[in-house]
Order: structure tokens, then sequence, then C-alpha cells
């Protein structure tokens, strides 16, 4: 099955170079969950990060389904 990934900021560096520029379409064994598509993709485990999948807050031990729309952000912080 297929899932669209998009990393933002210093997760971009895990990408491959033609991924750039827009979501990165990656093909994934059924019941693979966000852990398992981001050691795939060699992003270490010890960076904190914010996983949404199709819009949505998710845990990273969540099944991932046919189509889902991944984007893996650093954790985000303000001010005033």
């Amino acid at each position: 099955m297929t899932v669209t990934v998009r990393l933002f900021a210093t997760f971009r560096d895990y990408l491959p170079p033609e991924a750039m520029h827009g979501g990165w379409v990656v093909h994934i064994a059924a019941g693979e969950t966000i852990c398992d598509l981001l050691t795939t993709l060699q992003v270490p485990d010890d960076l904190p990060r914010i996983v949404l999948v199709n819009g949505r807050y998710a845990a990273e031990h969540q099944v991932l389904n046919e189509g889902d729309h991944i984007a893996v952000f650093p954790p985000l912080i303000g001010g005033r």
C-alpha cells in the first residue's frame, strides 16, 4: 500500500532529493505503524517530533492505512 509523507524543517534532511518539493509517496506493508515508517526513513528515534495523519495528531504506534497523508514537524514553540 502507499502513503504520502511530508517532512518539515530539520526533518527534510531525511527525504530523498526528489521529494524536497512536496509529498513523497512511500510503499509500506499492511499493518505498518508511524514508528515503522520513520525507522524506514532513518529518522532517529531520539528526535522530538509532532506527527499528523490526515491532518490530525497521531501517536507513533498508530497503524497506517492506504492513502494516508503523514506530516512530521519538530516541536513548535512560540513566544510573545
